[in-house]
């Protein structure tokens, strides 16, 4: 259907990831976590289907997946989240996690009748350094000794006459349940919501050092913290004022839509509430989708009751230029010439813009929102952003650029070797998203070699060159001097071969 608001809010096929991603944050608000861990990692492997890189929003998924399993004692479920959350991780979360991951296979091997002194050593199977460095040679013949080894009987046990056997002693100690207590009531159960906001927040993001110092003129890197929330509170009643800034809405714009949605949710998690966003998008054929995520409960028709909304929390439109787009076209009737739209789209377009408003003015609920450009606000939603504060999110400077450049060398092996001051000085221009896909992108080439050539393969600077190429803009000089760094890098790595010339016949 095209042009038409979804009442649904399902995505295309290709983002089918998010309703395996709700689901599972529902199992995980409603305590069953092993149904939320199969649920997190189906999410995830949808999500990176055709090579496809998953979003922050999976890989987090993943990252709750994981402590679900460690408090669940579920070893294999452990063990396949350790392996898809390592390109993802620094090298201290995955040593940690190793450790994490040693712990429960020790545990595991313990409830398996194995006493922990025949489990020494045994820490190597899941440490990084230690395989690295080179294991004990006889560290296998250990673990198979270790494992086919039977516990040793007691002598009480084997003095005893055949024909009167003593029964095996159970594994658990027995308890005597007259000698426990009886609560009064059920203990509560744990805090399980989902909390998107925890996922991302100012101390994570890389590259936006200028955008943070503007942020905390607003209070913004503190207001989580409660002392601060006072203080500001008095401050506001000494100069008059309404209350602390983040009371009012922010819109952040700039030329790269990914990286004012990465800031925006850094922002909302430096409050601390529930995230809700309303996710406005549109596909090259100018099908409109739009979908409200979040820890709210769905309605059996259309979007949630915006009156059964927790609150506090921050409701966050993405790309509010897209959905004034969408209303305008609605209420105008702009459907292609599509007249069985007609009727349709402008009751669509008010419900619409009314949930939002409801939402917006509901008490507890701080408003934000994205765009790529510095908007218009029309006239339709000049009433819900007449206060907002505008953020612009430039691209990265240089030393932002050094700094996102050196994150992503220290996470892998492969791209120590790169020049990261070539890299700074060839990546003006360029957001922050697309410096972080093009380096992936030469890092999983440069892995994909690896494995057809047998032999490890460090990424070459041209590597990473030719993946910005198509990202630079052609406004300037940038594109053609990363064009020729990065056909001269690959030249230099020529040298040393000899070409023979078959159009000219053999030399006397």
């Amino acid at each position: 259907m095209d042009n038409i608001y979804d009442p649904y809010g399902d995505y295309a096929d290709d983002m089918s990831y998010e309703i395996f991603l709700d689901a599972a944050y529902e199992a995980d608000d409603t305590n069953r976590a092993r149904v939320a861990v199969h649920l997190f990692m189906a999410a995830y492997e949808l999500a990176k289907e055709n090579g496809r890189i998953p979003s922050e929003e999976v890989v987090d998924g993943l990252r709750r997946a994981w402590t679900l399993s460690l408090e669940n004692s579920d070893r294999v479920s452990a063990e396949t989240i350790f392996g898809a959350l390592a390109p993802f991780s620094t090298r201290e979360q995955t040593k940690q996690r190793a450790r994490e991951l040693q712990k429960l296979t020790v545990k595991e091997l313990e409830s398996m009748g194995i006493p922990s002194e025949r489990i020494e050593g045994m820490h190597r199977i899941y440490n990084p350094d230690a395989m690295i460095a080179g294991a004990d040679p006889d560290f296998s013949s250990k673990i198979n000794k270790v494992m086919s080894s039977e516990p040793k009987k007691r002598d009480s046990e084997s003095s005893l006459p055949p024909e009167t056997p003593k029964p095996p002693k159970p594994n658990h100690p027995v308890i005597d349940l007259s000698a426990l207590p009886i609560p009064k009531a059920p203990p509560p159960a744990p805090d399980r919501a989902p909390k998107p906001f925890d996922r991302l927040d100012y101390s994570q993001l890389i590259g936006f050092d200028n955008a943070i110092k503007l942020m905390r003129v607003y209070g913004f890197d503190s207001a989580g913290d409660a002392s601060y929330s006072e203080f500001a509170q008095r401050a506001a009643e000494f100069h008059g004022m309404s209350g602390v800034a983040f009371n009012e809405p922010f819109i952040f714009c700039g030329p790269s839509r990914e990286d004012a949605y990465d800031f925006a949710e850094a922002t909302a998690g430096e409050l601390g509430f529930p995230l809700m966003v309303l996710h406005t998008r549109t596909d090259e054929e100018g099908i409109w989708t739009v979908k409200l995520s979040g820890p709210f409960r769905r309605g059996m028709f259309g979007m949630s009751d915006p009156l059964d909304v927790p609150v506090p929390c921050v409701f966050l439109l993405e790309n509010l230029d897209i959905l004034q787009d969408l209303v305008r076209a609605s209420i105008n009737g702009d459907y292609d010439d599509r007249d069985e739209f007609s009727d349709q789209g402008p009751r669509m377009a008010y419900e619409l813009i009314s949930y939002i408003s409801t939402l917006v003015h509901k008490p507890g609920v701080h408003t934000m929102a994205t765009s790529d450009s510095d908007l218009v606000i029309s006239a339709q939603f000049d009433s819900l952003f007449e206060n907002a504060h505008r953020i612009r999110i430039e691209y990265p400077d240089a030393a932002e650029r050094m700094a996102i450049w050196q994150e992503f060398a220290s996470s892998h092996r492969s791209f120590e070797t790169v020049d990261l001051a070539a890299l700074t000085e060839f990546s003006v221009g360029i957001s922050r998203h697309e410096m972080l896909a093009a380096a992936l992108e030469a890092v999983r080439k440069a892995y994909q070699i690896s494995l057809e050539t047998q032999e490890a393969r460090y990424v070459e600077l041209s590597d990473v060159l030719f993946e910005m190429v198509p990202l630079a803009s052609r406004d300037g000089d940038a594109s053609d001097l990363m064009e020729n760094a990065a056909a001269q890098a690959f030249l230099d790595g020529l040298d040393g071969f000899s070409f023979v010339d078959d159009s000219e016949g053999p030399q006397e």
